[in-house]
């Protein structure tokens, strides 16, 4: 029924959906690649990598993006309950209303 009301919607959220649960994966291997450049700068004296400062700022837009996409998988809910209901009431009132006659 909600598909019906708005496939669209019900596509983006569950699109959305799918990225945030893989977004954890990526934090997962951006902190692991950050903590191994940390672990090499203090157990073998290397130097941090120069593309280090990226990577620390890739991880907090990863974190951000997740932020982003939790309230759009929200607003996708929302407008498919407001659209699904909508769709239900105008059928309800049109059988009434025929129902009348």
């Amino acid at each position: 029924m909600v598909w019906e009301a708005a496939p669209k919607v019900i596509v983006a959220s569950v699109t959305l959906r799918i990225v945030t649960a893989l977004l954890p994966l990526a934090v997962l291997k951006v902190t692991q690649v950050i903590i191994d450049d940390v672990y090499n700068l203090t157990a073998r004296h290397t130097a941090l990598p120069h593309y280090f400062w990226w990577l620390v700022a890739l991880e907090f837009g990863l974190a951000s993006l997740a932020a982003v996409l939790v309230r759009l998988i929200n607003f996708c809910d929302v407008v498919g309950s407001r659209t699904s209901t909508a769709g239900t009431s105008a059928r309800k009132s049109w059988s009434t209303r025929r129902s009348w006659t």
